[in-house]
């Protein structure tokens, strides 16, 4: 029997792939005891953060498209955790707010998030922590400026001095 592959053979690519759904399939298997799908997981979450966000704001900070979050924001709203109100000021808005049973989930849920965080991390240092996330914020931020420059016309290999 061969050895493993590393994350290093496999690519950049595949192995940011595989612990993504690794981790998100560890994350499901918490909230599934509690009926939430990782999208609504994550639209919770938002509002925990911060209420009262537009729907359009909810997609955004998530990074998927409005339709997407749509089908989550009225999944939640019918298992009665949030509540959508259109804006008074700009009729053309709907704000999204927990309802008690939505704020109150958070304090249940969060511990499952955060134990899935810490089984990831584990045997890792504080320094390897902060080493992964500015590894990745750095990477984030070469793919962002490769996709800013492509919309403005400008194909370059986006590398930073």
């Amino acid at each position: 029997m061969s050895a493993p592959t590393t994350a290093a053979q496999q690519g950049l690519g595949a192995a940011l792939r595989k612990l993504h759904r690794t981790y998100i399939r560890r994350l499901q298997a918490q909230l599934a005891e509690h009926g939430l799908s990782v999208a609504q997981y994550l639209h919770l979450r938002a509002l925990w953060e911060e209420a009262g966000l537009t729907q359009n704001e909810v997609s955004a900070r998530l990074g998927i498209e409005k339709a997407s979050s749509t089908a989550v924001l009225e999944a939640l709203e019918r298992d009665g955790l949030i509540n959508r109100v259109r804006d008074a000021r700009d009729r053309r808005n709907v704000r999204v707010y927990l309802s008690d049973a939505g704020e109150n989930l958070r304090g249940t849920v969060m511990p499952f998030a955060q134990q899935v965080a810490t089984q990831a991390s584990h045997g890792l240092t504080e320094a390897d922590l902060d080493a992964f996330f500015r590894t990745i914020d750095w990477m984030l931020s070469n793919l962002l400026a490769v996709e800013k420059d492509a919309e403005k016309g400008r194909l370059g290999p986006g590398t930073r001095s």
